[in-house]
């Protein structure tokens, strides 16, 4: 799809596993946005607005142009940024396992990113001024990176 604008009352569900491909903005004013088990990747040839929804799986997957979320979102799942710039501006919580792969760059900002899976970084992690908090119940795998701020805030399990 090339933009998605969602506003007012509209309700957009995912019904099973499918894949929703967002070339451009996804513009988000309100509704719901119901991600179902499918993924939502960006993966436009400029800068692309993500929204701030509740996601299941998300990818940033960009030849070139950075994709950039403003506001607070969740990720049921997990985030994979396989190609180009993904900045986070807001507080991102992500229930599963965060990657970014080899030539991807994933920017901290001055944002909070919760991660309760692993972090698997074979790419670029600019921490900015951040922080990452480490909030899983069971272990956590955390590859090589440098953190501006880091908290491990487990209630149970290991980090390693």
């Amino acid at each position: 799809v090339g933009s998605l604008t969602q506003s007012g009352g509209a309700n957009i569900s995912f019904f099973g596993s499918g894949n929703l491909d967002i070339k451009g903005n996804y513009n988000y004013t309100g509704g719901t946005f119901t991600a179902g088990t499918g993924t939502v990747t960006y993966s436009g040839t400029g800068a692309q607005v993500v929204a701030p929804v509740t996601y299941n799986h998300l990818t940033i997957n960009k030849a070139s142009g950075i994709a950039n979320i403003i506001s607070a979102a969740t990720i049921g799942g997990n985030i994979n940024i396989t190609a180009g710039e993904f900045d986070v501006d807001d507080i991102m919580t992500v229930s599963g396992d965060v990657t970014a792969s080899s030539g991807a760059v994933l920017d901290g900002g001055d944002s909070t990113i919760n991660v309760a899976g692993n972090w698997a970084n074979s790419g670029t992690f600019e921490a900015g001024v951040g922080t990452v908090n480490f909030n899983g119940t069971g272990t956590q795998t955390i590859s090589t990176s440098t953190f501006n701020n880091l908290t491990i805030n487990k209630s149970a399990g290991t980090a390693i």
